[in-house]
């Protein structure tokens, strides 16, 4: 079956009102940064991080950098048969991909992904769009997987348990809905059979989807797929180990886990680029959930967002940099 590909057309500009939410939102947090900012101890802060170890920094970046292969790999298990499924050139276009959502937010990075995964690699609409929902889901449940070990390791606060629990609804109910939607591709077309005009072509278009959601119908590659995305996290997670290290921390899994919890429940949420301000707030506040002084807690952010920023922003740059050619089309 072959999906119909939509036209593309120009994006509607983004009104007042939802630039003028924003706004509030982001000047509220950045309002409450600076508050907590003024109740800290900056020299506190610049000798802890005088004091932090730069080897265990720079592992820290290498681990983080180890994530992108396994994000590749993963996405790998969701392209349906028949479509290319080039291992480097996928790492190549989520390198490209990740700088672009630290750059750019979300939207930006998802919109370069989407443009590459059809210009570099040559996937078609609908295998794109069944991927981004897979790789999605996929994502919602190690999420939920992660803040539900975070929550039976330690004693975690009611709001972070709270969060947890929506998370873990909203998460099920969607594989649910996507699980019908793979296998009830046949029956979504006989049904598309009894109507005309618009009704019909929009169950064309929900069966040609359903038919690329293929990896929901080969539970191996699926959960190669949630494997592939576990090694991701356990990599971002060895990574905060590493700066626990680095900051005088004292090294411990489980609040390890209760800080990358906090950081997926807290990202959910789109933040300004790079997550600038908004990540080390989350991390801070997690870290004082474990007992950690708010200056220690603010050297750990920084490092931490240091070596997050490194990985993701790194590989992206220098391939656009030196390769410019192979993603911009030429006049």
């Amino acid at each position: 079956m072959t999906f119909i590909e939509p036209e593309i057309s120009t994006p509607r500009a983004i009104s007042w009102r939802n630039r003028t939410l924003w706004l509030v939102l982001w000047t509220a947090l950045a309002c409450g940064i600076a508050w907590a900012g003024s109740q800290i101890a900056w020299n506190e802060v610049w000798a802890a991080l005088q004091r932090a170890d730069l080897l265990w920094v720079t592992l820290a970046v290498c681990v983080n950098l180890c994530g992108l292969p396994f994000w590749a790999l993963a996405m790998r298990q969701f392209i349906p048969t028949g479509e290319p499924r080039p291992f480097w050139r996928l790492t190549e276009v989520l390198a490209i991909a990740v700088a672009a959502i630290q750059i750019f937010s979300v939207l930006g990075g998802g919109a370069t992904a989407f443009y590459l995964f059809r210009r570099r690699i040559g996937l078609s609409i609908g295998a794109i769009v069944s991927v981004i929902t897979l790789e999605q889901i996929t994502t919602g449940l190690v999420k939920a997987l992660v803040v539900g070990l975070a929550v039976l390791s330690a004693a975690a606060p009611a709001p972070l348990r709270m969060a947890g629990a929506s998370l873990l609804a909203v998460v099920g109910v969607a594989f649910l809905a996507l699980l019908w939607a793979a296998h009830s591709r046949g029956a979504v077309q006989l049904f598309a059979q009894r109507f005309s005009g618009l009704p019909s072509r929009l169950l064309a278009h929900f069966a040609d989807w359903t038919e690329h959601l293929e990896a929901l119908r080969r539970p191996a590659r699926f959960l190669g797929g949630v494997g592939f995305t576990i090694c991701r996290r356990i990599m971002e997670t060895t990574a905060i180990l590493c700066i626990q290290k680095a900051a005088g921390i004292p090294v411990s899994i489980e609040l390890a886990l209760f800080v990358i919890a906090a950081i997926m429940l807290a990202t959910i949420i789109p933040g300004p680029p790079g997550n600038l301000g908004y990540y080390e707030a989350v991390v801070v506040v997690a870290y004082g959930w474990g007992g950690i002084s708010a200056e220690t807690a603010v050297a750990a952010a920084l490092l931490q967002h240091l070596a997050f920023l490194l990985a993701a922003l790194t590989p992206g740059c220098l391939l656009f940099a030196l390769f410019r050619r192979r993603y911009v089309p030429t006049a």
